[in-house]
């Protein structure tokens, strides 16, 4: 008998045991699922709050030039010319700016300001001088910022460059 309970201990205990054990790895498995869900929770938590830090641009429009479908000749290539002018503001090319003018132009330099948008204010007009021909046309321009102004922009063509002769701006007030 003494056998038996010897027996039915050891039984017991290896029973007991083994169901530690089992309890044990099941705790050990939640465990390790509880820490991996809060893992991801803790990487999603600062995937989301890294985006949220992220500096976003502002929009910046592209300016309106003006509409050169009802243009020809001479007063369309000063159309073009004065887009061309605002396009090379907008792109802060200023050597592309600076061959729009005459080299005895007032202007060695581009402004910092930008145009928005441009308006003819009253007639392109356009006169035979004896070397050169003159435009001069009033243009109201908006700039970034809003900041309106009214500018009188003055254009020449010169006579002794024949075929090849092509608008510049002379000045701009």
């Amino acid at each position: 008998m003494r056998k038996v309970s010897v027996l039915l201990l050891v039984l017991v205990v290896l029973v007991i045991t083994a169901c530690q054990n089992q309890s044990t790895s099941e705790r050990v498995r939640e465990s390790s699922s509880t820490r991996a869900t809060n893992n991801e929770t803790e990487q999603i938590t600062s995937e989301n709050e890294s985006s949220s830090e992220v500096d976003v641009e502002p929009v910046v429009e592209e300016p309106v030039y003006l509409d050169e479908t009802n243009y020809s000749g001479d007063e369309l290539e000063i159309i073009q010319l004065i887009n061309a002018r605002i396009r090379y503001l907008w792109e802060e090319d200023e050597q592309q700016y600076l061959q729009l003018f005459r080299e005895n132009s007032s202007i060695s330099s581009m402004p910092s300001y930008k145009i928005k948008t441009a308006k003819l204010s009253g007639d392109l007009t356009i006169r035979e001088q004896r070397t050169l021909y003159e435009g001069t046309v009033f243009l109201e321009e908006t700039r970034i910022g809003g900041n309106e102004s009214l500018s009188m922009y003055v254009f020449t063509k010169l006579k002794d460059e024949g075929d090849s002769a092509r608008w510049k701006f002379a000045d701009i007030d």
